[in-house]
């Protein structure tokens, strides 16, 4: 876990926490305590040694354990959704039939398929953990199922398929097979909330990959090089390790579009129903959206768990007039302390900037405003801001408004500090604005923030979310590369 000192101590370090004052560290830290007792204020900050990025890494170090998901990871659709079958209730026999009723994903069959018969992987064994209440079910199509000349049941050295919480799940797998948490690589389609599973097993250790639409090998990859990267470094793997934004994605048909209500659907294979989409996840016009059109998207849930369209764009579009760049949603007023400059920690109970270090986000503004009691000004002003300070600060400039992308950000390290009286250093609160105890316990440097001089509407979704900039205004902050 990235608890010691001196990872704290490089995250300050990297952080100037005020356009009016930068904050460091003494070099010299050993201990916690040590740590509290060192924390002042200075005129300069120190730069941020760079990181490899996962895209960089080679994946020379192997997980020892790679677990999978079922339902929406491997396979299509998920088993509650037969009701058609018989014996639907108790998952009596027969069931579903391998590559009839239910389909590997084409990518999940590859990835299996290398991991049976890849001479890399010898030393490497597979499990799988599902939730399910069709257990019956799922074992059967183990074995129905093959790659590298076995079936899925042989290749699953250890299975836990049964309700409940993945934590037990993964406590079974830890105990039964020998290997850390530490060692394994997980893939799991539910990200976090009431339904996610990568949240909760990140939080045990275990580097969870989360796989909207189902495993792939582009996917696969993207995480054993996290994996490598870290783990070469020494560095927690208990973390998600999300797809990179705009890749990816599942080709769709439209099946309907309401342009005077701004909302269609989409046929998605391996869906059990169509998929709802809003015009705001449309990358580029919606001009030319109509029904039959083909189309690429990347499938997610809304905040009441319901699946949902995260991004469409129209199959061969060149997308010449925007840059699709990863986008985040705050609301205030938080999200003009970062437009702003002033707040530089980001801190949340997961990690979600973690995949994107280094790279350069777009910020949306929620329509809401955060309650915490005017904590945040009770900070600054402690900090030496006057109230005219404070109010321009917690304010948006003219021309931005709520529900629109009104800034880029470059995301730096995320540290994980679980010690309340570490995030309570006078550094640490000053550059989340935000008290220890009330604060995430991951922590994120946020840097180089800029308003953009227009601001693009946009609806705010949770976690990270692909959203169009026009071309000429990116060009103008420099981000045209990363269309």
């Amino acid at each position: 876990m990235l608890t010691q000192p001196s990872a704290l101590a490089m995250l300050l370090c990297a952080t100037s926490a005020t356009a009016f004052v930068a904050r460091s560290l003494r070099p010299a830290l050993r201990t916690p305590s040590s740590l509290a007792a060192d924390a002042r204020l200075v005129s300069s900050a120190s730069s941020e040694e760079d990181a490899p990025t996962p895209s960089s890494a080679t994946a020379t170090t192997l997980p020892k354990l790679l677990v999978f998901d079922l339902d929406h990871t491997l396979w299509t659709p998920e088993l509650y959704t037969l009701r058609r079958l018989p014996g639907y209730q108790t998952a009596a026999p027969p069931g579903p039939v391998a590559d009839a009723d239910v389909s590997l994903f084409p990518g999940a069959a590859a990835v299996l398929e290398a991991v049976a018969t890849e001479p890399r992987w010898r030393n490497t064994k597979c499990a799988c953990a599902s939730r399910t209440n069709k257990g019956p079910w799922a074992r059967s199509l183990l074995s129905q199922f093959e790659a590298g000349g076995k079936s899925l049941d042989e290749l699953m050295a250890y299975q836990e398929i049964y309700t409940g919480g993945k934590a037990k799940h993964f406590e079974a797998l830890r105990d039964k097979s020998g290997v850390a948490y530490e060692d394994m690589l997980f893939f799991d389609d539910a990200r976090d909330g009431k339904y996610g599973n990568c949240e909760a097993v990140a939080r045990l250790g275990v580097m969870s990959a989360h796989t909207p639409g189902g495993l792939d090998a582009a996917l696969f990859d993207h995480a054993l090089a996290a994996y490598a990267e870290r783990r070469d470094a020494g560095r927690d793997v208990g973390v998600i390790v999300d797809r990179p934004a705009g890749a990816g994605g599942a080709a769709a048909t439209i099946k309907s579009w309401r342009p005077e209500k701004g909302f269609g659907f989409c046929t998605v294979p391996g869906e059990a129903k169509d998929v709802f989409f809003h015009r705001s996840s449309v990358s580029g016009s919606v001009d030319a959206l109509r029904a039959g059109a083909e189309v690429t998207v990347t499938v997610g849930r809304d905040g009441r768990g319901r699946k949902q369209c995260d991004s469409v764009a129209l199959a061969g579009a060149e997308d010449a007039d925007v840059v699709r760049l990863p986008c985040f949603s705050m609301n205030m007023p938080f999200a003009g302390l970062v437009a702003h400059g002033y707040k530089t920690l980001e801190t949340r109970n997961h990690t979600m900037f973690v995949p994107l270090e280094g790279q350069t986000v777009a910020l949306h503004v929620g329509r809401r405003t955060y309650p915490d009691g005017g904590a945040h000004r009770d900070i600054m002003a402690r900090d030496g801001l006057s109230e005219a300070d404070i109010d321009r600060l917690t304010t948006l400039p003219d021309g931005a408004a709520r529900g629109t992308i009104v800034a880029l950000v470059d995301v730096g390290e995320t540290v994980l500090v679980d010690d309340v009286a570490e995030r309570s250093l006078l550094a640490v609160e000053t550059g989340a604005v935000a008290t220890g105890a009330a604060m995430g316990r991951y922590l994120t440097t946020m840097k180089n923030a800029r308003f953009l001089d227009a601001p693009v509407p946009t609806r705010g979704r949770p976690g990270f979310f692909d959203a169009a900039i026009p071309r000429a205004l990116a060009e103008k902050y420099g981000v045209a590369a990363s269309a």
